[in-house]
């Protein structure tokens, strides 16, 4: 196998007089649609929602912006102070930090390249959770989909090397789907599984 070896200079460095800006404003708020009585005292089934705007910019070497709203939305029966259970959907966005758009040079295992055209990466988030509390057990339990339109990844440029360092880039993959859950189990104040 063969490399090629380019002329990346391998000096980190961010452009000169680079700098980022970033704002952002929220709202959000609850809504009690209905009460349950139950022998363990009143629940509440509530709806919950928020909405951001956030804006990024980058003047420098390049100069780009993103001016996007998000938002999320959730539905929620919850036992106060006891227990919970809720459905909820957001809708993110992430722009490409400076690193990303303008770092050259030597990061520790490769070298990396700036990508100036980056897009922002933009996710949709449904998730299911519960959680319970008595006085000596606590349960936490979540799973959730995530899908990002637009990616920001690493990719290597194959068979390019600097000094015998691996190069990459920063890319757009055009879709990625990820699928978690967490799950936290306590007794008495002691994690038993998390």
């Amino acid at each position: 196998a063969s490399a090629a070896h380019g002329s990346l200079d391998v000096t980190p460095r961010f452009a000169a007089g680079s700098a980022t800006t970033t704002a952002g404003l929220y709202a959000h708020s609850v809504w009690r649609v209905a009460r349950y009585e139950s022998s363990r005292g009143p629940r509440d089934l509530q709806i919950s929602s928020g909405v951001r705007l956030a804006y990024f910019g980058v003047r420098g070497a390049v100069d780009r912006e993103w001016l996007a709203p998000v938002a999320d939305v959730a539905l929620s029966l919850v036992e106060k102070g006891r227990a919970a259970t809720w459905l909820a959907y957001s809708r993110g966005f992430r722009a490409p930090n400076l690193r990303e758009l303008v770092f050259e040079g030597d990061s520790g295992p490769w070298v990396e390249r700036s990508s100036h055209d980056l897009k922002a990466q933009r996710s949709h988030t449904l998730e299911f959770g519960t959680k319970r509390r008595t006085d000596r057990w606590r349960y936490d339990m979540s799973t959730f989909l995530l899908e990002v339109r637009d990616l920001i990844d690493e990719q290597p440029l194959l068979g390019v090397e600097q000094d015998g360092v691996p190069v990459i880039e920063r890319v757009n993959r055009t879709y990625g789907r990820f699928v978690g859950g967490d799950l936290l189990l306590r007794h008495d104040g002691e994690t038993m599984v998390h």
